[in-house]
């Protein structure tokens, strides 16, 4: 998820290697099929559907809202 720990991870490993913190995140996207960060609006929504009238026969499940980086692994 995006946000200041996720920046300064990126931060952190570019440093570490040399490279920009574009390229390292470029990297990190590489992975996953969804090009881009998840975004804490993204989880936002998520919570509103599920606890909102549509979400209302959705029990016991667990969604992932990562970008499908867990399929890239």
């Amino acid at each position: 998820m995006d946000g200041p720990r996720f920046q300064s991870v990126i931060a952190g490993r570019a440093q570490l290697s040399g490279r920009t913190p574009e390229e390292e995140l470029e990297e990190a996207l590489a992975i996953q099929s969804v090009k881009r960060l998840v975004d804490p609006a993204d989880i936002a929504a998520l919570v509103l559907f599920l606890t909102g009238p549509h979400g209302r026969a959705i029990s016991g499940q667990m969604p992932p809202i990562d970008g499908d980086f867990k399929a890239a692994q």
